[in-house]
């Protein structure tokens, strides 16, 4: 007991609060469709002005179904969105994210309760500078984009991350998973993994 510091939460794909498949297109349950509702009610407050975001005269709040697939992929530009005409599929991206934020925060809070806040809580998350090479849709798609969500949190000490799975070779950068400056900033510590099993260790012949 005297060399315990503290809890990781750990959760879904790999453990690291990863959505289990984050190039599919989930989750149209009836309970995530509550959710989805219940989210939208706390974000707009009435009809009239979730009808004004979306641009749509005929949405509510009861009956706003979760965006279809071919409404998540689309955009105006390139990547780039219109923030009314998409702006179901952009709220979807923020409610799935937060979701996530917030279930770290209830469990973290649950920790430090149960600790009488003397232990450390970490967690991986925040991801935002490397799970756009996993897919098209992974960064989007991850839960992962409400870092500022947990950085607000009190109860959240450490966020961590291993270090890019894309440029581990010798000489390679090896850059950073998560903003470090904006995590220490908020008072908590980056810890950032070196998973040398992972490490390339290949040297490429010299060109001809």
């Amino acid at each position: 007991a005297n060399r315990f510091m503290g809890v990781e939460l750990q959760y879904l794909n790999t453990a690291e609060w990863f959505y289990p498949e984050t190039n599919d297109f989930m989750d149209y349950s009836v309970a995530n469709t509550a959710h989805w509702r219940a989210w939208l009610l706390s974000t707009y407050g009435d009809d009239a002005t979730l009808r004004r975001a979306w641009g749509n005269p005929a949405v509510t709040l009861a009956s706003a179904p979760i965006p279809a697939p071919e409404v998540r992929t689309s955009s105006s530009w390139g990547p780039w969105r219109d923030p009314i005409r998409h702006r179901p599929a952009i709220d979807l991206q923020r409610c799935q994210s937060e979701l996530v934020a917030d279930t770290i925060a209830y469990f973290a809070a649950v920790a430090k309760d149960a600790t009488q806040h003397r232990s450390l809580v970490s967690v991986f998350y925040g991801y935002t500078m490397e799970v756009v090479n996993n897919g098209p849709r992974a960064l989007v798609q991850s839960g992962h984009l409400s870092l500022r969500r947990l950085l607000d949190c009190p109860d959240v000490d450490i966020v961590r991350a291993p270090y890019s799975y894309f440029e581990r070779a010798i000489g390679q950068p090896s850059h950073l998973h998560s903003p470090a400056s904006s995590i220490a900033a908020h008072g908590k510590l980056a810890f950032f993994d070196d998973e040398d099993a992972d490490i390339d260790l290949s040297i490429a012949p010299p060109p001809p």
